[in-house]
């Protein structure tokens, strides 16, 4: 195609130019934008005259139909105009722009897809979004950064406190802010340094008391093993019982004892069961009271009798009703065997262990008050060896206790258990029968049948261990007879005085008869 048109001046003239329509239509064609975005051509009546895709050119395609190719036809001066509501030949939405080429009357377009062609401000737009976000998301770690380092003061005041309640006090609390939170950090720490040495001499007196109740408790114990007592605690709706160490080395028991009513009577002396019963029902059940009793308990481990003192208080419910029962029993075997050492030597002779002239008196007066009430007879003989004297002189004192053993051995095979036969004094002994008959001629009767048995048994030969010179062991026979003097008493009349009196007169009539003979006295009446 050739063009002739005037450039310039009327001077220059006209410039004839040859344009090769094929090489610019296969130039308009080959545009691209973006990635789906082209060009194309219309002329002057809206039809398709370049496209990159050629069918449409070849079909004659017309675009009047496109809202762009209309205004751009109705507007051929425009330069180029776009269009947002332009859409192409398939109907999509597309940004488009067009240029007009002189002399040829065409239309050359260039569109490109609405979502491409927004892309990059959309990317923009997420970008900026993006980095606002990023700004909110770092401006908030700031601020909680900001908050934690403002609150960490807070937070150390509160954990320091929080260890001062849990008594740990060896924990300083550190807030260096220079404001008034560091005061009251100062100020907590000054308590917890307060507290922390008031704890500290609390519990050095804490174990110096603990210190003492532990020696006082060891003390206590050792005394109570000295001094045998030991401590109980029983109840009385199950019958089950605790007991201290003490009382268990006292009963001859370990941990494994069944400690209940029925194996605790196990350890009781049988002779005690019926006393400690009637005590127990009297004193704790019925009065309700505390329980003192002296009895006997017997050791499960070797069977060992042994003498307790036993001291119990009741305690009771709401309703007067008893419960339990605290105590302690105390061992008292040495004790009572040092009582009845005192009382042997009080109220027995130690060479015969006969009761003595003390005892001799209580019992007489004990029988003289049963026969009162029972109007019994009773009867006492006075008994003085013959031919002791000469025993003694010749052998000693030493075979004449050998004697005077044997003759108390003698007199207590002759009367019953409930008659006393006593040593006077020297080698007079004195028998007392008790339980007569009610009236004198029987009761006189029975006193002559006993005191001939006496009579004879002391008569009979003595047979006796001595040593001799160069300390050989030999044997002595004796021969000793008994001077007896009694009196047949009526117990309430009589007075142990005159019993005894009248017995020790009889006793001289029957030496001054002969001796080895027995001598009634009549009965005494009281001045």
């Amino acid at each position: 195609m050739t063009i002739a048109m005037s450039v310039g001046p009327e001077a220059s003239g006209i410039t004839i130019v040859e344009v090769d329509l094929q090489f610019l239509l296969a130039g308009i064609t080959k545009i691209k934008v973006g990635d789906a975005g082209h060009a194309y051509a219309v002329d002057s009546v809206g039809q398709l005259i370049a496209h990159p895709d050629i069918g449409l050119v070849l079909k004659h395609t017309s675009l009047m139909g496109q809202p762009q190719v209309r205004a751009a036809l109705q507007n051929p001066r425009s330069n180029s105009s776009e269009l947002v509501d332009a859409t192409d030949l398939e109907g999509k939405r597309v940004l488009t722009a067009f240029g007009v080429i002189p002399y040829l009357g065409w239309f050359v377009f260039v569109e490109e897809p609405l979502a491409q062609a927004y892309r990059p401000l959309y990317a923009q737009a997420m970008r900026g979004a993006l980095l606002i976000l990023i700004g909110m998301v770092a401006t908030v770690l700031a601020c909680v950064a900001l908050v934690r380092q403002m609150v960490k003061p807070i937070h150390a005041l509160r954990d320091g406190a929080r260890l001062i309640g849990c008594g740990v006090f060896d924990q300083p609390i550190t807030v260096r802010t220079g404001d008034e939170l560091e005061d009251l950090a100062d100020e907590f720490n000054r308590m917890s340094s307060q507290l922390h040495d008031s704890y500290a001499s609390l519990e050095r007196k804490v174990a110096l008391r603990t210190q003492e109740l532990t020696e006082s408790e060891r003390l206590l114990r050792e005394a109570q093993r000295q001094a045998g007592l030991g401590s109980f605690t029983y109840n009385l709706k199950t019958g089950v019982w605790t007991s201290s160490e003490v009382l268990d080395d006292l009963l001859g028991i370990d941990a494994t004892y069944e400690r209940t009513q029925a194996w605790s009577m196990l350890l009781v002396h049988p002779e005690d069961m019926l006393p400690l019963k009637e005590s127990f029902q009297s004193e704790v059940l019925d009065k309700k009271q505390a329980m003192d009793m002296v009895l006997r308990v017997v050791r499960h481990t070797d069977q060992a009798e042994r003498w307790v003192h036993g001291l119990a208080r009741v305690e009771v419910d709401g309703d007067g009703v008893p419960h339990t029962l605290h105590g302690t029993i105390q061992d008292i075997t040495e004790r009572k065997r040092m009582e009845d050492q005192v009382r042997q030597l009080a109220f027995y002779d130690p060479l015969t262990e006969l009761p003595n002239r003390r005892l001799l008196n209580d019992r007489l007066n004990q029988t003289l008050m049963a026969g009162r009430r029972t109007g019994g007879f009773g009867a006492l003989m006075f008994l003085d060896l013959d031919n002791f004297k000469p025993l003694n002189d010749r052998y000693g004192h030493a075979i004449g206790d050998l004697l005077l053993i044997e003759v108390a051995q003698r007199l207590t095979q002759c009367v019953r258990k409930a008659d006393t036969v006593s040593r006077f004094g020297g080698d007079e002994f004195v028998v007392m029968l008790c339980e007569l008959a009610r009236n004198r001629a029987t009761a006189t009767e029975q006193t002559q049948v006993v005191a001939e048995k006496i009579r004879s048994s002391l008569s009979e030969c003595y047979t006796l261990p001595v040593r001799i010179e160069g300390n050989t062991l030999t044997t002595i026979e004796h021969r000793c007879s008994a001077s007896i003097g009694v009196l047949v008493f009526n117990c309430a009349e009589a007075t142990a005085d005159h019993i005894l009196k009248g017995a020790d007169a009889a006793m001289y009539q029957a030496k001054d008869a002969g001796r080895n003979l027995v001598r009634l006295f009549a009965d005494v009446a009281p001045s």
